[in-house]
C-alpha cells in the first residue's frame, strides 16, 4: 500500500509539472514602477507640454523655496524684471498665496541694503502660484529699480549702475539668491531740430492784375 501511494504521488507531481502543449505561454506578471503625476499631454514644434496636478490647498510658506534670477542686459534707471523659480518641499500639490508678511526680499550693493520689501510692505508675488511636488513654477515679477528709503516713496532715486545681490525667501523657508549687474542708463533721445518753414517765393500761383492802358480811357 505504501509503495502504491508513492507511485501515485510521483505520477501526480509529474502531471502538475509537465508543460502544457500551448506555443504561447503567458508571461508572469511583473511589478511596474509608479508614474509621476506630471505626464506629457502633447508636443508641438519639439516642445513638450506637461500637465501637473494642482490643488487649492494653501501652501505652508515654510515648505516653499524661491530661487530668483535676473535677466542680463537690464539697465539702471528703469524697472528690473525678475524671474522666481518657486517649488514646494512637500509631497502634495498646493497653491502658494503670499502676503507681505510671508516673504522677504532684499536687494543689496555690497553689504548695503538698497531695497527692502519689508519697508515697502508689498508682496513679492501678487498672484497665487500653483505648485506640484518635484517641479518648479516660474513666476515673473519686477523690482521698481528704485531704493526703498525710509518709507518706500515713489520719488526715491534709481539704483546706480553696478553689481547687486538679490535675496528672496519665505519666513521660515530656505532663501535663494542671485547676483546681477545693471548697465549704464539708456541715453535720453536728443531733440531733433525742426526744419524751417519755406519762405514764399516771388513767383506765386496767383496771376497779376492787368493795368488799363492809356488808349482805353
Amino acid at each position: 500500500m505504501l509503495l502504491l501511494a508513492a507511485v501515485l504521488l510521483v505520477a501526480w507531481i509529474g502531471v502538475r509539472l509537465w508543460p502544457s502543449g500551448g506555443d504561447d505561454p503567458r508571461p508572469a506578471a511583473t511589478p511596474t514602477a509608479p508614474r509621476t503625476t506630471a505626464t506629457p499631454s502633447g508636443e508641438k514644434d519639439g516642445e513638450t507640454t506637461v500637465s501637473l496636478t494642482s490643488s487649492t490647498t494653501r501652501c505652508d510658506p515654510q515648505d516653499v523655496r524661491i530661487v530668483p534670477s535676473v535677466r542680463s542686459g537690464q539697465r539702471a534707471g528703469a524697472p528690473v524684471q525678475v524671474d522666481l523659480a518657486v517649488s514646494t518641499t512637500t509631497t502634495k500639490p498646493c497653491t502658494l498665496t503670499l502676503t507681505a508678511k510671508d516673504v522677504l526680499a532684499v536687494v543689496e550693493s555690497g553689504k548695503t541694503a538698497v531695497w527692502d520689501s519689508s519697508v515697502c510692505r508689498s508682496p513679492v508675488l501678487a498672484d497665487p502660484v500653483a505648485l506640484s511636488p518635484g517641479w518648479s513654477t516660474v513666476a515673473t515679477t519686477r523690482w521698481s529699480g528704485r531704493g526703498s528709503g525710509p518709507g518706500c516713496s515713489p520719488k526715491e532715486g534709481y539704483a546706480s549702475p553696478g553689481r547687486y545681490t538679490l535675496r528672496v525667501g519665505t519666513i521660515g523657508g530656505e532663501p535663494g539668491e542671485t547676483t546681477f549687474r545693471l548697465g549704464q542708463r539708456a541715453p535720453k533721445p536728443k531733440p531733433t531740430k525742426s526744419s524751417p518753414s519755406p519762405k514764399p517765393s516771388a513767383s506765386g500761383s496767383s496771376r497779376p492784375t492787368p493795368t488799363p492802358s492809356a488808349s482805353g480811357r
